[in-house]
């Protein structure tokens, strides 16, 4: 029995590679759109880390300090 597939394997030998077996249509779709997605969401990520990283390399720290202090100061909860 073939444990993965090499570049001498046919289309039969899937039969025997890890446990396979027949999907239906709507399965295969479904793997599809789920593959889709999260490479739909590794590629936002990959853009929205490159953009901010852009954005931040062009900002000297003390401006980041300075916002991050802002920030942290005026989204505290008010105390009743």
């Amino acid at each position: 029995m073939l444990q993965c597939r090499d570049a001498s394997s046919t289309a039969d030998d899937w039969v025997h590679c890890n446990n396979y077996k027949p999907k239906t249509l709507e399965e295969i779709q479904e793997m599809l759109q789920e593959t889709k997605e999260v490479v739909a969401l590794k590629r936002e990520k990959a853009l929205a880390c490159a953009f901010s990283q852009q954005v931040f390399d062009h900002i000297p720290c003390h401006l980041i300090y300075h916002l991050l202090f802002w920030l942290e100061i005026n989204t505290k909860p008010a105390n009743i």
